[in-house]
């Protein structure tokens, strides 16, 4: 099994979101070549996903707590896996290795994705099944990031987004208002919470399987009473530079899952 990098761009495809008075704004998706039909519908067969944060060589403040209630946001849906996080203060090198713990951290490597990423997020799954193993987030070590202040990214936000790909969601291009979208302006903190988006695309991965919601219905009825009222319109979009892309980097399949599936 190998990972695909951000240098491999020919054997993927780039996505550019379009911001009015902006320039645009590319996130790679890369794809391994050998992509089987069922790609993007990636999802995991467990109940519970155990994430370990890292501590140390330039974790953020409060990283831990980010990523718990950046959990609990999804766990309260009630639909996929359940997110428990853990605590290491030994980190790994490089926290997006496939070693069969899913981790979030920060990179400790040169950071090998656009400069305007600000998390990378990698998938690894069984190539006959699509079932996830192991899930990793990393960190960009050249972003600052805050907790709602004004002139840094909110990290429990990208973190919300970030795990939004751990469960095996893409983005959600056509709703600015989604946790899965791809980018976010400094200071912005509504992507803490979801949008019926994201509900929906987390109903929809899991339907039909043993973590599907029992009443769909009921659950999109109550994340539309969750929803925020909306008064008047939001100001215009960031300026390109203010804005950090929120990515989905790769998703990795290869003979070692074969290998694990067969077991």
């Amino acid at each position: 099994m190998r990972r695909q990098g951000a240098d491999a761009a020919g054997t993927g495809a780039a996505l550019c979101i379009r911001m009015l008075d902006a320039l645009p704004i590319a996130i790679a998706l890369l794809m391994n070549a050998d992509t089987p039909p069922n790609a993007g519908e990636e999802r995991w067969d467990v109940s519970v996903v155990r994430l370990i944060v890292e501590h140390g060589q330039g974790a953020p403040n409060g990283l831990e707590e980010a990523a718990a209630q950046a959990a609990s946001t999804w766990n309260e849906v009630g639909v996929g896996p359940r997110i428990e996080v853990a605590r290491d203060d030994e980190p790994v090198d490089d926290p997006l290795n496939v070693d069969e713990h899913s981790r979030v951290g920060v990179m400790r490597e040169p950071w090998p994705y656009p400069a305007q990423a600000g998390a990378a997020t990698i998938t690894w799954a069984f190539t006959e099944t699509s079932h996830i193993f192991e899930a990793d987030v990393a960190l960009n070590p050249d972003i600052e990031f805050g907790d709602g202040e004004s002139e840094r990214h909110d990290l429990v936000s990208v973190l919300t987004h970030e795990l939004g790909h751990v469960l095996g969601l893409q983005h959600v291009e056509d709703d600015a208002e989604a946790t899965m979208f791809p980018t976010i302006p400094r200071g912005e903190v509504k992507k803490r919470d979801l949008s019926l988006s994201d509900v929906s695309a987390l109903l929809e991965r899991y339907a039909g399987t043993e973590l599907a919601a029992e009443d769909p219905d009921a659950v999109l009825e109550a994340a539309a009473e969750d929803q925020p009222a909306t008064g008047c319109a939001q100001a215009g979009p960031p300026a390109a530079e203010a804005a950090l892309a929120l990515a989905l980097v790769a998703i990795a399949r290869g003979r070692r899952a074969r290998r694990r599936n067969e077991r």
